[in-house]
């Protein structure tokens, strides 16, 4: 049945049913009667975050978008867009709730490991490389967060200032390449307020600049919980309001009757979330996990970025005596931030750093680990001073030193933000006591985003920043 023929006979509640999340499902329903299925709807941009996967393995983590646009590659991103819609259709979505698009306007913000860039022209080629592979697969995207959601403390009510140029030419730009090149199904309104309205009933936002100039024919959603108002909300050009609302029908019939809202305002809306809903299904597939780790693999050996060589890379081995790995995350790496974006796959596919450099190794008796020094709880790990022993006792001047630091679990996480971007003082101490006994030191780093390594840079030999690069950064690195 044609969408309009299906407006034209729903009544003014199933409308406005259509306007809001599902209380059984994350997504959308479908209806019964017009023998419309509902639409599954899943978190994150690294992956596809399920409580329960289909696979013993669980979803695929793949490196954090910083990760993806450290590799500067349209068509490895496109791919691996492909492997993420190959991993919804394996978990039964119809819709990755990303990618996100927003600007790194400082590095504290703590969900900068899911953005893509500083660049507005980066993360708007590299977003619409991700969403065309996604959405080749027959899944959906739902760019976000739209717009200027720069930091996350106090996100639900800050105002973000901006004047035109500026937004145009640096936070708007890169949602509009990927709107024009890409056409997600979706684009999500952001929590904060955008020159003193909220983004989700911000009508410049969603319906001048977004519908009217860019050309979106898709639906907007909002984030979860962003909705002040469902009657400002639609007539700025919201579509959805997410998650389910139990009271919308009398909130909208109320919004009617006061002038806020049009029957034609609604029937705008509720023919957008139709089409959505009529769309076809994704088409099943052939599910190989075993080729989703090698694409996640191949990403994170184009991400991983050298920041220092001094002489020390590549590794010639036989120029040591021994070869000293230190540190939690060679054995238990951190793969990805914390929130709504984190995938957690089963730790036996997850690829062991030190594993693997292990199996490269020639004389595998060179290899010493020295483990609890610095890790996910290094801050809690006490005073050094007995670490200290044993970092004198075991690393000698003439070994090679590679040492796994990064930033401590969860620091870079959905709903908070850095109070610095400096290493923990611990691991900051104990890499410069182990520089200080060691002559040939590599510092590989574990981040979303920029990390400072002011205390000891002038004397390690090598720095190699690894991101947080998903389940195959070990074999990577």
């Amino acid at each position: 049945m044609e969408q309009e023929k299906i407006l034209k006979e729903m009544s003014l509640e199933e409308k406005i049913h259509l306007l809001s999340g599902s209380m059984t499902i994350m997504g959308l329903d479908g209806i019964e009667r017009f023998d419309i299925k509902p639409l599954r709807m899943s978190d994150a941009t690294m992956g596809v975050r399920v409580t329960e996967s289909k696979n013993p393995d669980g979803a695929v983590c793949f490196p954090c978008a910083a990760a993806m646009a450290a590799t500067w590659n349209r068509e490895l991103i496109h791919t691996l867009g492909e492997a993420i819609g190959e991993e919804c259709i394996n978990e039964d979505k119809d819709m990755i709730l990303g990618p996100g698009l927003n600007i790194k306007r400082t590095p504290h913000c703590g969900r900068n490991f899911e953005y893509f860039s500083e660049d507005p022209y980066l993360a708007g080629e590299l977003g619409a490389e991700y969403i065309k592979g996604v959405q080749e697969k027959g899944v959906g995207t739902s760019l976000k967060h739209f717009a200027m959601n720069n930091q996350e403390l106090n996100r639900d009510y800050v105002s973000v200032e901006a004047d035109e140029r500026t937004m145009r030419e640096i936070y708007l730009r890169p949602f509009e390449i990927a709107v024009k090149k890409a056409k997600p199904k979706t684009v999500m309104s952001a929590y904060n307020k955008v020159n003193s309205v909220y983004a989700s009933e911000n009508k410049y936002l969603l319906n001048d600049v977004l519908k009217n100039e860019w050309g979106f024919e898709g639906a907007v959603v909002s984030d979860w919980c962003a909705v002040h108002n469902i009657g400002f909300s639609v007539k700025a050009g919201l579509d959805v309001q997410m998650p389910s609302n139990p009271d919308i029908e009398k909130e909208l019939k109320s919004a009617l009757d006061k002038g806020i809202v049009t029957e034609n305002d609604i029937d705008k809306a509720a023919m957008r979330v139709l089409k959505l809903l009529t769309e076809s299904a994704p088409e099943k597939i052939k599910y190989d996990r075993k080729k989703q780790h090698e694409i996640a693999k191949k990403v994170s050996e184009e991400s991983i970025c050298l920041l220092k060589n001094d002489g020390i890379l590549p590794i010639k081995e036989e120029k040591y005596g021994k070869i000293n790995i230190v540190g939690d995350y060679a054995a238990d790496p951190l793969i990805c931030g914390g929130g709504s974006a984190e995938v957690k796959p089963d730790k036996s596919v997850v690829d062991s750093p030190f594993e693997s450099i292990k199996a490269q190794l020639k004389d595998k008796s060179k290899l010493c680990y020295i483990e609890n020094i610095i890790g996910k709880d290094a801050h809690r790990n006490g005073p050094i001073f007995p670490a200290r022993g044993v970092i004198t006792r075991s690393i000698q001047k003439d070994d090679l030193t590679i040492i796994f630091a990064g930033t401590t679990e969860y620091s870079e996480c959905e709903a908070t933000d850095r109070s610095d971007i400096h290493f923990d003082p611990h691991t900051d101490e104990m890499i410069r006591v182990i520089c200080g006994c060691c002559d040939n030191v590599i510092v590989v780093m574990q981040s979303g985003d920029a990390l400072i390594p002011c205390q000891w840079q002038e004397r390690a030999k090598g720095i190699v920043q690894m991101w947080f690069a998903g389940e195959a950064g070990g074999a990577a690195i």
